[in-house]
């Protein structure tokens, strides 16, 4: 008996359910994804989606068709020698440093990726070593379409009403997901930890808040930081987090193709994880 008819019916739109998809519904789930990719690419087709979309069919091809060891899932030598690719071009599409593709160039070899790694995969064993890099690859396409519709978004995040800050008592939390399917390498393994009592507001940082933040030395004062995130700071010249252009006066940050200023009240965005422990 396949080990597909004792998993649980799950949805196409289910990402917790699709680590553990057997082949069937990964081939349907893969060719959903390659549909909402397709469908966003046909409203713009700019260079910058063009890469986005290229990106999408080397991954597959790279880690699937390409990759003698597939079936062997984290066991096997990321180092090997892959296969040669479809397309001769693509690395040159992908690094910008000839000819950029046509639209119709990358719709074909995105069906191309997509047909040969169904083929493969419909003789693919259903088990979860040898799934694994058909799931990884349905994740890092779905997250690739996530970035297209951010870059697309127009406007900025509505602003939250203050609210008074939040008091969480002691308590022990199950963080971490346990083995079985495709588990990503920050969520390994399923611990307990105890977990201290501590004030957390009740919304976002917003905009006014950072502002403040940065207007009295905060990308100057080292005792904020953490010595890693001061080390980084002084390494990367920051004065303000990422696609922002401007604090002072009005926050002006780079969104959607074009520049945008963001209201006092909206939460910060592109903030590091450095900034956003200082």
């Amino acid at each position: 008996m396949s080990t597909s008819a004792l998993r649980p019916p799950v949805a196409l739109d289910d990402p917790v359910g699709m680590r553990h998809a057997g082949r069937e519904l990964l081939s349907l789930a893969l060719m959903d994804s390659r549909n909402h990719l397709l469908a966003r690419l046909a409203l713009n087709e700019s260079t910058a989606s063009l890469h986005r979309a290229v990106e999408a069919g080397w991954y597959l091809e790279h880690w699937i068709a390409c990759h003698p060891q597939r079936n062997r899932g984290e066991a096997c030598d990321d180092s090997a020698v892959r296969l040669a690719g479809l397309e001769p071009s693509v690395g040159h599409w992908r690094s910008g440093t000839g000819p950029p593709p046509t639209p119709e160039q990358v719709r074909d070899y995105l069906a191309a990726t997509l047909e040969v790694t169904l083929d493969l995969l419909a003789t693919t064993a259903d088990e979860d070593q040898a799934l694994h890099f058909y799931r990884q690859s349905l994740l890092h396409e779905d997250r690739l379409s996530e970035a297209w519709d951010e870059a697309r978004r127009a406007g900025q995040p509505a602003s939250r009403v203050q609210r008074e800050a939040l008091w969480m008592p002691a308590q022990r939390w199950s963080l971490g997901s346990a083995p079985g399917g495709y588990v990503p390498l920050l969520e390994r393994w399923a611990h307990e930890v105890d977990v201290p009592e501590f004030e957390i507001d009740a919304q976002p940082v917003n905009w006014a808040q950072y502002v403040e933040f940065a207007e009295d030395g905060g990308y100057d004062r080292a005792e904020l930081w953490s010595a890693d995130g001061w080390a980084w700071v002084r390494a990367e010249g920051r004065r303000a987090p990422a696609h922002v252009e401007q604090l002072r006066g009005a926050v002006l940050l780079e969104r959607g193709g074009g520049m945008q200023r963001a209201a006092a009240g909206q939460p910060v965005m592109h903030v590091a994880l450095h900034e956003a422990e200082a």
